[in-house]
């Protein structure tokens, strides 16, 4: 899916803070911040429901913009416009700029992100960092290719050297972004 640095922000410096998950009636839900550019730019909203997510713009004020989005319908991609706030409109422009993603085992159909799947794979690369950074306090955490892997043995220089003497495959030694 969407690919996002370790630090959980994507090329266009979109991230999510003060992420809280919960339980609701179709999966797991979310209330969170969604930020541009280190600027708060929407309150997110994910109830659970099996809907849409709810995104309370902070620019709605604003006077409302067309906004042209590529949607799948009617066997195809097609576009849809629509009018919007200014910060609608550049997140909807990112999200039709992401490639689609390839058909895998697990899906075997091509992916085009939508806003929500581009939202939740924010959300799921927080909540994932908040585990590393977790993790890392006590532990060392790597990261071969796009799994990572804990080791009960607290970070150091000297473990790091053991681990990569073992393991030459290892890509990165995730507790180095958060010293």
């Amino acid at each position: 899916m969407t690919k996002i640095d370790g630090k959980g922000t994507t090329p266009q410096n979109y991230e999510v803070k003060n992420v809280t998950s919960f339980k609701g009636t179709e999966g797991y839900g979310y209330n969170a911040s969604l930020y541009r550019n280190r600027t708060r730019i929407a309150f997110l909203i994910d109830t659970a429901n099996g809907g849409e997510v709810d995104i309370q713009w902070l620019d709605s004020s604003q006077p409302k913009v067309d906004i042209t989005h590529t949607v799948y319908r009617e066997g195809g991609y097609k576009p849809y416009t629509f009018k919007g706030t200014p910060e609608e409109k550049i997140l909807y422009e990112h999200v039709d700029s992401l490639p689609i993603e390839p058909p895998t085992e697990e899906f075997p159909y091509e992916v085009k992100h939508t806003v929500n799947t581009f939202l939740g794979k924010l959300v799921e690369q927080y909540e994932i960092n908040q585990k590393i950074k977790q993790d890392c306090k006590n532990k060392t955490v790597v990261k071969v290719d796009e799994t990572y892997f804990t080791y009960n043995q607290p970070f150091s220089p000297q473990f790091k050297q053991f681990l990569q003497e073992k393991n030459p495959n290892i890509t990165e030694f995730v507790n180095e972004r958060f010293i």
